[in-house]
């Protein structure tokens, strides 16, 4: 599927990204509805609060970036995501594997509208956020791989 996304052009890969973003979105917003996003940095020791609508506010300023030449609010919601980022990778944070992706995805879409176009491992940023929405949708049960395979152009 690498060669697949890679191979589309740039708008397209985003619009698949952004779309499987948005269905993989309800994890999220359950998660966040009955859940207490807080972590404690073990480095300092001080308790951080997850905004439970950083990830709808996030899609909705990666749709207002596609017709807009300014960047400023993906930069912003860039650094909002830095801390809790760095509070996964260093095991302050967990998330269970569904809302784990669907977090990832949206700050890997993210990260790649606002010009990152490679992950930190060198991998198609839009590529990534696509393969773990889809991940996403398939742990949590939310869409068939029928489906998946039919919004990706690919029904065999």
């Amino acid at each position: 599927m690498k060669e697949f996304v890679e191979g589309l052009p740039t708008k397209k890969q985003i619009d698949l990204a952004l779309t499987f973003a948005q269905k993989a979105l309800p994890i999220w917003e359950k998660y966040a509805l009955s859940s207490d996003l807080t972590y404690c940095d073990t480095v300092i020791g001080m308790r951080h609060t997850i905004d439970k609508k950083i990830l709808p506010k996030t899609i909705q300023a990666i749709q207002k970036s596609l017709t807009s030449s300014d960047k400023t609010p993906l930069k912003t919601l860039l650094e909002e995501f830095s801390e809790p980022i760095v509070a996964l990778q260093d095991e302050d944070w967990s998330l269970p594997e569904a809302v784990l992706k669907t977090f990832y995805s949206v700050y890997n879409l993210l990260g790649g509208v606002a010009g990152k176009e490679t992950t930190i491992f060198g991998e198609n940023s839009f590529y990534v956020s696509l393969n773990q929405s889809i991940d996403a949708l398939l742990v949590a049960k939310l869409l068939p791989i029928q489906d998946i395979r039919h919004i990706l152009g690919i029904d065999a």
